[in-house]
This record gives C-alpha cells, sequence and structure tokens, in this order.
C-alpha cells in the first residue's frame, strides 16, 4: 500500500511541476504560437498558454501577431509550461526579461484569456490574466473597441457551421 501512495504522490507531483525552458524566438506564426530554437538546437511550436489571440483573417489578427513579434522575435525567452497542446509540443508562459508576454498582450487588447483550458496556468496566474483582460475592455482597448469581437473559438465554431451549411 505504501508503494502505491509513493507512486500516486510522485505522479501528482511530477505533473503538477512546470517545466522551464530558454529558448530563441525564430518566428512568430499568429499572435499566440510562436517558433523557437533550443540550445540543444530543437526546432518546436510553441503556444501562448492561458491566452488566445485572433487568427489571422480575424479582426485585430495581424495586429496581435506584429505585437507579438515585436515583444520576442528574435530574442532569448524563457519557457515556462506543464503539458503538451493537442496539436503541438508545447504550450506555455513565455517571459522576455521578467515579463510575462501572454499577459502583455491582454493587457494591450490583443488576446483573450483563455478560460476553457485553466490547466494551463496557475491560479494566480488565472486570476492575473481574468483582471488584464477586464481592464483592456473596461478601457477600450484595440479588440475591445470593436463590439462585435468574437473570440477565436467562438469565430472558428461559426467558421466551421458557415462552411458546413455552404
Amino acid at each position: 500500500m505504501r508503494v502505491l501512495w509513493l507512486v500516486v504522490f510522485c505522479f501528482v507531483s511530477s505533473t503538477a511541476e512546470a517545466e522551464s525552458l530558454r529558448a530563441r524566438v525564430i518566428s512568430v506564426t499568429d499572435g499566440d504560437t510562436v517558433t523557437v530554437v533550443t540550445p540543444a538546437k530543437k526546432r518546436m511550436k510553441v503556444r501562448l498558454g492561458g491566452i488566445d489571440a485572433p487568427d489571422k483573417k480575424q479582426p485585430f489578427g495581424k495586429a496581435a501577431k506584429a505585437a507579438l513579434s515585436d515583444l520576442v522575435k528574435g530574442r532569448d525567452v524563457d519557457l515556462i509550461g506543464s503539458k503538451p497542446d493537442r496539436r503541438e509540443p508545447f504550450v506555455a508562459k513565455v517571459m522576455h526579461e521578467g515579463r510575462d508576454v501572454n499577459l502583455e498582450l491582454l493587457r494591450m487588447g490583443l488576446a483573450w484569456w483563455h478560460v476553457k483550458f485553466p490547466e494551463e496556468q496557475t491560479a494566480e496566474d488565472g486570476e492575473v490574466y481574468a483582471a488584464a483582460e477586464s481592464d483592456a475592455r473596461d478601457a477600450g482597448l484595440r479588440l475591445w473597441s470593436d463590439f462585435g469581437a468574437k473570440a477565436p473559438w467562438e469565430w472558428k465554431k461559426e467558421a466551421q457551421e458557415t462552411a458546413r451549411l455552404q
């Protein structure tokens, strides 16, 4: 029985700890996805956890991509994450010079706090991200200046339904 508890404890402890990885951002795909190269020369896609930026074809999609590029492209970042994305190898909080890049995009009004995946961030980060989105919304910053702005998950769903009906 002790062995079973030890195995369960080790599993829970290992899954609760976030990985940290230093890498250089070599390209920006969109407002919440980058490609990095690690010191071991491994290339990987990273999705910024806890947020969802407008898709490229959505209003403010190009602005979100440009802002993310300005923040991290060509720079060394620390990736703090704990689980692989369904499509890509790593979901992370991206830190540059002590600054949470994911949070900065929320503060700029260029991303939504992605409440559907709470496991992507700590409870503390969730509270800070929610407040940042609320502040940007209240100030009418960028995507919040568009009363018809749709979260990417809603926009994709509508696009799929429209395509299905055609």
